[in-house]
């Protein structure tokens, strides 16, 4: 397989190239996608359901429908693991996991924080299921009898 402008071999077999992008190349074998540089060099495996183009220096990985990092030189910022995320913008990503929306830098320490709508659904319910039990007790203690 050569690669389109600079007629570079690589040293394995591909199914397709998805996208060339500033001497990356995104390659598809069957149905999994990693990406290759300039001179062949496997940067990511291909055993990610979805790769993206670098952003920033970073690309977007997705595997079991779960969102990672890696950088151009192959070093995983993050494993798949969170639930969403976006591409970095000024050193920043922004990640949710199920509960909780982070904001993430290039070494994956979380820098903010914050809850996710799911989260104040389920303090909300909780809290009116409180106001429920302590309504239906003061009901209940009015109606009782003293003998």
């Amino acid at each position: 397989m050569l690669q389109a402008r600079q007629q570079v071999a690589y040293p394995f077999r591909v199914d397709s190239i998805v996208s060339i992008k500033d001497g990356y190349t995104i390659i598809q074998e069957k149905q999994k996608k990693g990406i290759v540089d300039s001179v062949g060099r496997l940067i990511v495996p291909v055993s990610y359901d979805n790769v993206s183009i670098f952003h920033e220096g970073i690309a977007l990985l997705i595997k079991n429908e779960r969102i990672g990092y890696v950088t151009r030189q192959g070093r995983i910022i993050a494993e798949p693991e969170y639930l969403s995320g976006t591409y970095f913008r000024s050193g920043k990503a922004r990640v949710k996991t199920r509960f909780m929306q982070y904001t993430i830098d290039e070494h994956n320490r979380k820098i903010e924080k914050n809850l996710t709508s799911l989260s104040y659904v389920i303090i909300g319910s909780f809290i009116t299921l409180l106001g429920f039990y302590f309504t239906l007790m003061y009901r209940q203690s009015r109606h009782k009898q003293v003998f």
